[in-house]
């Protein structure tokens, strides 16, 4: 009787390695968080000396989607237990800083000389309960294409001005005029409360409308602020980030009056302020 050899596929003997690091900056401390997990068997310490262990996590799944030579991909998906760190954050919706994303591949029998780097990017959309499965988390990963979609060619023709605001043509420098503080409390329900080392309300509202709270890494934008240290964010800011230091930037809702308290209308790019409510050749004046 013939004897059968099953066949083992040789990817079958490597392991997913997968870093997640975001910034806390301007908390004190380290200023970026690492977190390393593997979808084998156990733990696998790289460098053997505890510098690079990646967290054994077998529910661990990473599809990397289809990538070509276009200027769009398909987003890859990567699947992880919902309590593992900072997905036990994100699938509650509250805000979190940006994390990028590594995927790498190796077989644990020979680490060093088999690592090969597959994927960097950034976690996207969050799913809580992925086909229903209540342990775990699914995350899309955002490839270096994806800011290809956010390009514009060319200006508007609106009466707001088209230019980032603090940019090289703009010119205003956002980093000499930013604000150093640490907030104080956190209330509802989209206000925050910072002391600022110089004093509150030394800055008027239009100043800081549409500018930026950077808080433990995170980005809160800034709807309204007022003079006696509050300020109301668009998006709810969690409850642990009082007692945490922040920098305090200005902003620009991109009007001509704003612009002028910038000291900046030579650079206003609003190429529709010109333009009439109506048009000459059909309409009549008023």
């Amino acid at each position: 009787m013939p004897q059968t050899t099953l066949e083992t596929s040789a990817a079958a003997q490597y392991a997913v390695l997968v870093t997640l690091s975001w910034s806390n900056l301007p908390t004190a401390g380290d200023a970026v968080t690492y977190k390393r997990y593997t979808n084998w068997t156990s733990d696998l310490d790289i460098n053997g000396d505890a510098s690079e262990v990646f967290e054994s996590t077998p529910t661990l799944q990473v599809d990397l989607g289809e990538i070509h030579g276009g200027t769009e991909d398909k987003h890859g998906k990567m699947t992880i237990g919902r309590d593992s760190e900072p997905f036990d954050v994100l699938r509650k919706g509250l805000i979190h800083p940006s994390v990028s994303i590594v995927v790498e591949h190796l077989d644990p029998t020979n680490m060093l000389a088999t690592r090969r780097k597959l994927f960097t990017g950034q976690l996207g959309k969050i799913h809580a309960n992925p086909a229903g499965k209540t342990s775990l988390v699914r995350s899309e990963l955002l490839g270096i294409k994806d800011p290809l979609k956010g390009l514009k060619v060319g200006y508007a023709m609106t009466p707001s001005c088209q230019l980032p605001f603090g940019g090289p043509i703009c010119g205003y420098d956002k980093e000499a005029t930013k604000q150093v503080g640490t907030v104080l409390a956190v209330g509802s329900p989209r206000r925050v409360s910072i002391q600022l080392s110089v004093g509150n309300g030394t800055s008027p509202n239009e100043r800081f409308r549409r500018g930026k709270i950077m808080v433990a890494g995170m980005s809160l934008a800034i709807r309204q602020s007022y003079d006696d240290g509050f300020f109301d964010t668009f998006r709810t800011p969690p409850e642990w980030i009082v007692g945490k230091d922040v920098w305090l930037y200005e902003g620009c809702d991109k009007q001509l009056s704003t612009c002028r308290v910038f000291d900046r209308e030579e650079s206003f790019v609003g190429l529709g302020i010109k333009i009439p409510s109506r048009n000459p050749v059909f309409g009549a004046g008023e």
